[in-house]
């Protein structure tokens, strides 16, 4: 798994003690009998008078789609593109041996520069780790990107009760591109509903698990290139593009 960083424990506290109307409260979740061990306090959302513990990495990372017409990203987002990309480039370019997520973390706190031809260039996300983000409640995308997340946790019943989708897809994240993972859950309704087993070897799935995979980071992409030459379209987040192997 990825290590631990401790920015995000001060995100974690920091969200405890401050409240966001647009967003769900955050509470502490007792997960142990024993109310002195410390490992049984957990993060969660109140939300209804409900609370769910958080399902930390667990984002939608691209939605693919045949006869969409998809309408072209809203003007307001372009800046904070063009910004991922020129921080993505500055931090390529560096011999910085700490993790992606790392030196990220120092470009929301404000502590990496933007230069163009020897000028200090204003980013929009540097030093924005202790303000509110400005991307609202879904994150950035095109409107029906948007739309369709927003539905999902409007009405989808098992997306609603368990708040599992709560902001875009990662193919979208200009705020704060994450790491690659090691694995990602697949829903496609062309698996063969005959098989029994997914491409990690897990078997004694029934009906509605049989379109589900857990694939890795290179069947994923030799699942979308297929995807492709079926008429499927998707979006790519450009950092993937720059930053990882074999997504150009």
């Amino acid at each position: 798994g990825r290590g631990s960083e401790p920015d995000y424990m001060d995100m974690n506290l920091m969200s405890t003690r401050k409240e966001d109307p647009d967003q769900p409260k955050v509470v502490i979740y007792q997960h142990d009998s024993n109310p002195m061990h410390p490992r049984g306090l957990l993060v969660a959302y109140e939300e209804n008078g409900n609370v769910r513990p958080v399902a930390s990495d667990f984002d939608a990372f691209l939605f693919g789609s045949k006869g969409i017409e998809y309408p072209p990203m809203p003007e307001w987002q372009l800046p904070f593109l063009e910004c991922m990309m020129m921080h993505t480039e500055t931090l390529l370019g560096s011999r910085d041996k700490r993790s992606w997520t790392h030196r990220w973390l120092d470009v929301l706190k404000g502590q990496v520069e933007l230069r163009k031809d020897g000028h200090l260039l204003t980013s929009p996300i540097a030093g924005s780790i202790k303000k509110k983000r400005q991307d609202g409640r879904l994150g950035f995308g095109d409107e029906v990107n948007r739309t369709l997340v927003d539905h999902l946790m409007k009405y989808s019943t098992d997306v609603h009760h368990h708040g599992a989708v709560r902001h875009a897809a990662e193919c979208f994240n200009y705020y704060f591109p994450q790491e690659m993972d090691e694995e990602y859950l697949v829903l496609w309704h062309g698996y063969d509903r005959s098989s029994n087993t997914d491409h990690a070897g897990r078997g004694g799935q029934n009906d509605s698990q049989s379109q589900r995979r857990y694939l890795n980071e290179g069947q994923l992409r030799s699942f979308l290139c297929d995807r492709v030459k079926e008429g499927y379209v998707f979006p790519l987040n450009p950092c993937w593009v720059l930053r990882d192997p074999a997504w150009y």
